[in-house]
């Protein structure tokens, strides 16, 4: 889901207007998961089904999670 608000700010301010309050660290812990989680599965499914886009939406949440020391 982090990918949709990438490189948009806005997006991202918008959801967590929406959501109420920002996210405890729990809650940012757990969406580093759940994007690592929905990377690597892209990254499967694209391959199996001939997807490119989608394997490289997962290798790009892959490469910022690495490249902000979250993964």
């Amino acid at each position: 889901m982090s990918d949709a608000w990438h490189g948009r700010p806005d997006l991202h301010e918008a959801l967590m207007t929406g959501y109420g309050r920002p996210l405890s660290l729990a809650e940012e812990e757990h969406l580093v998961v759940l994007s690592v989680l929905d990377a690597v599965s892209g990254i499967q499914y694209g391959a199996a089904h001939g997807d490119p886009e989608l394997v490289e939406r997962g290798r790009r949440t892959l490469a910022r999670l690495r490249a902000t020391n979250r993964l």
